[in-house]
């Protein structure tokens, strides 16, 4: 597993927790969760749509909202992507 692809998962399921349940029960892994929120924020995301089994752009455009993407570089860029 690329080093990108085991951090977009760890974020995912970090970021799938109940904040309040983590913070109560294991303060650590808040702490983590918010620092790989911070630094996800600070990644750039290439997006491009030449590939196969790629998601469709609406579920695209949702995870880059969900990890808070700082910077996103789009290759292709078509209509259905941009709205």
């Amino acid at each position: 597993m690329s080093l990108l692809a085991f951090f977009l998962f760890t974020l995912v399921v970090f970021s799938s927790t109940s904040c309040s349940a983590v913070g109560f029960q294991h303060p650590h892994r808040y702490i983590q969760k918010k620092t790989m929120l911070e630094l996800a924020s600070k990644i750039g995301i290439n997006y491009g749509r030449q590939g196969n089994n790629l998601p469709s752009p609406y579920q695209s455009i949702n995870f880059i909202k969900l990890i808070k993407a700082g910077h996103v570089k789009l290759y292709d860029a078509d209509p259905e992507s941009l709205t």
